[in-house]
């Protein structure tokens, strides 16, 4: 089922059309404006167009930053977890070192 969300964008109203609920297609045109205003207050000189062409590939960076942290995070938790093994051992070891025995 499609929905049809109307946001309001630098003033605009612009209606979008997708199957997501309204709330969250609301929230995308909250995060549109936001970043557009946020490039209009740097610089002001800018014309719709470009502010909005600096938007999308804004977003598309903070995007792709999110995935390539996805992709990396199982092998860097996993570099992590090999490393805490290795020094919890190493302690261990030192903690042991003078024990003696249970007899």
């Amino acid at each position: 089922m499609t929905n049809s969300s109307r946001i309001d964008i630098l003033g605009s109203d612009y209606v979008i059309q997708g199957r997501a609920e309204h709330g969250y297609m609301a929230e995308i045109g909250r995060l549109v404006d936001s970043r557009m205003r946020d490039i209009i207050k740097k610089t002001p000189t800018l014309n719709f167009s470009k502010v909005a062409v600096l938007a999308a590939i804004n977003l598309a960076d903070e995007l792709l930053q999110e995935r390539l942290l996805r992709e990396e995070s199982p092998l860097k938790r996993d570099q992590e977890i090999g490393r805490r093994t290795v020094e919890l051992i190493s302690l261990l070891d030192e903690g042991m070192a003078g024990d003696s025995p249970l007899n």
